[in-house]
C-alpha cells in the first residue's frame, strides 16, 4: 500500500530530529557529515604559531589519518586528532592554493601573534575567510598539544 508523501516526511523528520541530539560531539566543533565526498587538502597541513606575550614557536604537522606531531618549547608531542576535526580541517585547508601567500599587513609590534596554516606551496593566516570553518579546531589543537595529555580535548 503506498503511503502519504506527507507521513513519509512526518517520519523522516522525527528521526532526524531524534539523531541529531546524539550527534553532537563537542559543542566548540560541530559535527560534520561524512556521507558526501569531501575535497581533499594536500597533506601534511602544517599551523605554526609564533611571537605574542609568551613567546609562542609551535609547530603542528598534521597527516591525512589525523596524527599530528608537534614541536614548541616541550619536546615532541604526538596525538590524534578526532574525526570531525580532521574533517574541518581538510576540508578548509583544500581551498589554499599553491600560489596562496598571507595577505595580512606585517605585525608592527613586538607581541603580535601570528597562526598561519600551510597545505601544499599555499600558505594562509588563520584569519583567511577560508580557514573560518576550521579556526575553532585550530584554537584546541594549540591549546591541546600544550596542556597535560588528561586535559586534551580533541587531540588525543
Amino acid at each position: 500500500m503506498p503511503r502519504s508523501p506527507v507521513l513519509v516526511a512526518s517520519g523522516l523528520l522525527v528521526g532526524a530530529a531524534a539523531l541529531a541530539g546524539c550527534a553532537e560531539k563537542a559543542p566548540d566543533i560541530p559535527a560534520v557529515s561524512s556521507t558526501t565526498a569531501e575535497p581533499v587538502a594536500q597533506y601534511p597541513i602544517t599551523i605554526y604559531r609564533s611571537g605574542g606575550v609568551a613567546g609562542f614557536q609551535d609547530e603542528l604537522r598534521i597527516s591525512s589519518d589525523g596524527s599530528v606531531a608537534a614541536t614548541s618549547r616541550k619536546p615532541i608531542l604526538e596525538c590524534r586528532l578526532d574525526a570531525d576535526g580532521l574533517r574541518l580541517l581538510n576540508r578548509a585547508a583544500s581551498r589554499i592554493r599553491p600560489s596562496d601567500l598571507p595577505t595580512d599587513a606585517p605585525a608592527t609590534t613586538s607581541d603580535a601573534l601570528t597562526v598561519t596554516v600551510v597545505a601544499g606551496a599555499g600558505v594562509v593566516s588563520i584569519d583567511d575567510e577560508r580557514m573560518a570553518e576550521a579556526k575553532p579546531v585550530i584554537d584546541q589543537l594549540l591549546a591541546d598539544v600544550n596542556s597535560p595529555e588528561g586535559q586534551r580535548k580533541i587531540c588525543t
